[in-house]
């Protein structure tokens, strides 16, 4: 599962790793790769994105994040002082 940012929760050489760094992967498509290529995905898993929301009342909450946003990455906060509000 893509976790953004080049990293990903990958199934390789019969064990689960999570938050791995995917630079130096091909995807099947061929692109995306970084750096020295020595892998190649065999088979997409499915994806979905939860992005922590904060209301303008203060409440927190999770949405699937089908569709983009500002702010919805592990950046957004280097990026902008802003806050996400959802109402």
């Amino acid at each position: 599962m893509y976790l953004g940012e080049g990293f990903a929760n990958i199934w390789a050489n019969g064990k689960y790793t999570k938050d791995t760094d995917c630079t130096f992967v091909t995807e099947k498509s061929g692109g995306r790769c970084c750096r020295d290529c020595p892998a190649v995905v065999e088979e997409d898993g499915e994806k979905e994105w939860w992005v922590q929301v904060k209301t303008s009342s203060g409440k927190i909450g999770w949405v699937e994040a089908d569709i983009d946003f500002d702010g919805m990455d592990s950046l957004a906060s280097a990026f902008s002082s802003d806050t996400v509000a959802v109402d």
